[in-house]
């Protein structure tokens, strides 16, 4: 092409006609619909012959349309269409998903894929590869999942915080005892004669603190493209899963030496007086399982047991209607825990059970850019151990 300040008469005129409406451009597209595009660059200006070319394409899609209309007509006067092929087949299910999304201008098929610049497809919604495919299904965001982990051991435990991994403390094994009667030399006459000494005996707790996580690699596009809000989802099913584990450690932990695990009442704790229940619950060998707990711990003492023993119980107290005025103040509230060993029952001061910890639940998160993934990880630091065997008692042996 020459250029613009060199154009001959026959050129500039071409050239203003660049700047003609869509119409006229349209009109004069299809007047020379047939030229073939080297063709009308030889014979318009370069913008000109760029703008037909351009509106060819639009009044291809109008023709496509225009046939689509007089094939519907001819198919409900019974003549037979020609069926699609492969990029028939996937231009009609483009056009329909456009329309279904609200963007019918995008929905237009495309004359060049049919011989006649028509799509033919008969479609239906129950039919998947005749268009159902593009129904939108009804999508709930939210997820299914089972119910949380019943808390019902970890409130009752003491908690401190720490910022050390090993924690060690004083506990007192042998108390003073007062000298009284004629043991207390305090008002003796005889300067020979000496008050009797009396110490305590300390022994050291220790406390070694253990870890608990759990990593969760997120492709980023999951994360920006699911209609759920994956992130706390997953956030959520992890604090469900720390929470059972802080529901059993208390109890079935089998201690820091070999298995890195709290110590748990049932299993590693030493010193707990175990007392032999070895029948079936009753009111009378309920109570006397629970008076062998001491009167200082039994204020603020409850019983904790499995499903089975604790409807047992409840089964057995309930023959006995007439004994609930006397049981009232007596009994400590019985706690159900699906972490509690089969047969056994445990009963006593719950905080004398003492967790020290650094971080609970404590979230990480970073973007590992090499894999457009987002890495969460949760940890936990935290061990826990009984401080006063005497606060507790575990009964063996019942049936049902």
């Amino acid at each position: 092409m020459s250029e613009t300040n060199t154009l001959t008469p026959e050129q500039k005129q071409d050239h203003e006609k660049a700047g003609l409406s869509t119409e006229t451009v349209e009109a004069i597209a299809r007047i020379t619909k047939g030229l073939a595009p080297e063709v009308l660059g030889a014979t318009f200006d370069e913008a000109l012959s760029t703008k037909l070319l351009n509106a060819r394409a639009t009044i291809d899609r109008q023709d496509a349309i225009k046939a689509a209309v007089e094939a519907d007509r001819a198919t409900r006067r019974g003549t037979q269409r020609t069926p699609m092929d492969a990029e028939q087949q996937a231009e009609a299910f483009r056009c329909i998903m456009q329309r279904c999304l609200g963007r019918p201008d995008l929905g237009v098929p495309d004359a060049n894929l049919d011989a006649d610049g028509l799509i033919t497809q008969a479609l239906t919604p129950t039919t998947g590869s005749a268009g159902a495919y593009t129904m939108p299904d009804d999508f709930v965001a939210e997820v299914e999942k089972k119910a949380g982990e019943p808390v019902k051991i970890w409130p009752l435990l003491t908690k401190r915080p720490t910022k050390s991994r090993t924690v060690k403390k004083p506990e007192v094994t042998t108390y003073i005892t007062p000298n009284t009667g004629t043991s207390a030399n305090v008002n003796s006459a005889t300067t020979a004669t000496e008050i009797t000494a009396t110490e305590p005996v300390f022994s050291q707790l220790e406390w070694n603190l253990e870890d608990m996580d759990a990593r969760m690699p997120v492709k980023l596009d999951l994360l920006e493209e699911s209609p759920i809000n994956v992130y706390q989802e997953l956030i959520d099913l992890c604090a469900d899963g720390f929470a059972i584990k802080r529901e059993y450690f208390p109890l079935r932990g089998r201690g820091h030496t070999t298995y890195s695990e709290p110590e748990g009442i049932f299993d590693t704790v030493s010193g707990i007086t175990s007392v032999a229940i070895s029948a079936a619950p009753t009111v009378a060998n309920i109570l006397d399982f629970v008076a062998q707990l001491s009167p200082r711990y039994r204020d603020r003492a409850r019983l904790v047991m499995n499903t089975e023993t604790l409807f047992a119980c409840i089964s057995a107290l309930a023959q006995n209607i007439r004994a609930a005025q006397f049981l009232i103040g007596k009994l400590p509230e019985m706690v159900e825990s699906e972490q509690c060993n089969e047969g056994k029952i445990a009963v006593g001061d719950f905080s004398r059970y003492v967790v020290y910890y650094i971080r609970l639940m404590q979230i990480v998160t970073s973007i590992a850019a090499e894999r457009k993934t987002q890495e969460i990880v949760v940890t936990e630091t935290w061990t826990g151990q009984v401080t006063q065997t005497d606060a507790f008692r575990i009964g063996t042996g019942v049936t049902y």
